[in-house]
């Protein structure tokens, strides 16, 4: 980073950059390019809080398909597994963002899908009461 100091030239004063005297374009034009830098950084900034905002709706919207689903009988219980929220996870992203989400298989492996209430075996959900049976017994 540069040093600005500033000395007495002659009958006024002058700005030196890393000890050498600039000219008025040089100072006008340095000016300039940190009034740019400080505008770029506000605008990096409103860029950096309107992506936070779009990130807690993209959660809330997420949040609100699940309820959504509940209310409309689509999903009879309120109580889900991990395994279940991964795969709502990933339904919603496919559908709202077509971006592919890997199954919970894929990305936790079977022991952690298994945990999370995934039947490995028969390749599909349990639901959470099964979970209950299988802890019971």
């Amino acid at each position: 980073m540069s040093e600005y100091t500033q000395a007495v030239c002659q009958d006024g004063a002058a700005i030196l950059k890393d000890g050498q005297m600039m000219t008025i374009e040089e100072i006008i034009a340095h000016l300039r390019a940190g009034q740019n830098q400080a505008e770029t950084i506000k605008r990096l900034s409103n860029i950096e809080e309107s992506t936070y905002k779009l990130k807690a709706e993209a959660v809330k919207l997420f949040v609100d398909n699940l309820i959504g689903a509940f209310e409309s009988g689509f999903t009879d219980s309120n109580c889900v597994s991990l395994a279940q929220l991964h795969r709502a996870m990933q339904t919603h992203i496919e559908d709202n963002y077509q971006v592919k989400v890997p199954h919970i298989t894929e990305a936790w492996g079977n022991e952690v899908a298994s945990e999370c209430g995934f039947d490995v075996v028969n390749n599909r959900l349990r639901n959470p009461e099964q979970e209950v049976e299988i802890q019971n017994a």
